[in-house]
């Protein structure tokens, strides 16, 4: 399975993701919501939807990684990154907080160049001090502490457990399983380890570490901000369609 196919199956993920939160969300609570039948019913839905929703930030920690691993300009990755960032952060605000801005929550895109920032300069400490392992482990430690403690006080999406994520897949590169491992324990202390988290590790498993067409390098990026711009219009014309 080539990198490509994973891209669109975490995409694919994600939107299932975000139209539950954004446009299921709100007609729950506003215009279903008056039976306390609905209610049990409710709950149990989105929590389930909840848990589905969490196998698409694994598969694009993984595909950073490999990104970071594999590509020929680091830079351009990085500035590529965190432009979309920006670029996506009003639709991400609108769609989710119908707000021009809000700093409670950055979207995704933060947390992707935060932590390819991240491994970037923990590679430069390896080899600065790759004959000094206490000077080397002991930088890189505090590296890590530090990007963490920003990525919390910035919130960022998945926080310092995207972070922690990505830093696995990095650390464990060349021992798929083990890494796997450290992924799942992870998620069960930051939240809860459910059966839906297995597929994430099939999918990672099955990685051929091929990346597949180049027509498919930047669908993230564009997609990102325009399902959020698709996602909003379609929230308010429900809104709208119910208040008239």
């Amino acid at each position: 399975m080539s990198s490509n196919v994973i891209k669109v199956i975490a995409i694919l993920i994600m939107t299932f993701d975000h139209f539950c939160k954004i446009i299921l969300y709100w007609l729950a609570n506003n215009v279903l919501y008056n039976s306390q039948n609905f209610r049990l019913i409710y709950k149990l839905i989105f929590s389930v939807f909840y848990e589905i929703g969490q196998m698409a930030f694994p598969l694009f920690a993984f595909l950073l990684v490999q990104g970071f691993l594999h590509t020929k300009n680091i830079y351009k990755y990085f500035f590529s990154l965190l432009s979309f960032g920006f670029i996506s952060e009003i639709f991400f605000d609108l769609a989710f907080y119908n707000n021009l801005v809000y700093l409670q929550h950055q979207n995704v895109f933060f947390t992707l160049s935060f932590g390819l920032l991240l491994l970037f300069t923990l590679k430069k400490v390896q080899l600065k001090f790759n004959n000094d392992f206490l000077s080397n482990f002991a930088i890189q430690a505090t590296l890590c502490c530090l990007f963490m403690f920003l990525s919390f006080i910035l919130n960022f999406d998945h926080g310092v457990r995207g972070l922690l994520l990505i830093l696995i897949f990095y650390y464990f590169r060349n021992c798929r399983l083990i890494s796997l491992l450290f992924f799942l324990l992870l998620y069960c202390l930051f939240h809860s380890l459910n059966i839906y988290l297995l597929f994430p590790c099939i999918i990672i498993l099955l990685y051929n570490g091929k990346r597949g067409k180049k027509k498919f390098k930047y669908l993230f990026y564009f997609y990102y901000p325009l399902h959020l711009i698709v996602l909003y219009i379609v929230k308010i014309l429900i809104i709208f369609q119910y208040k008239t």
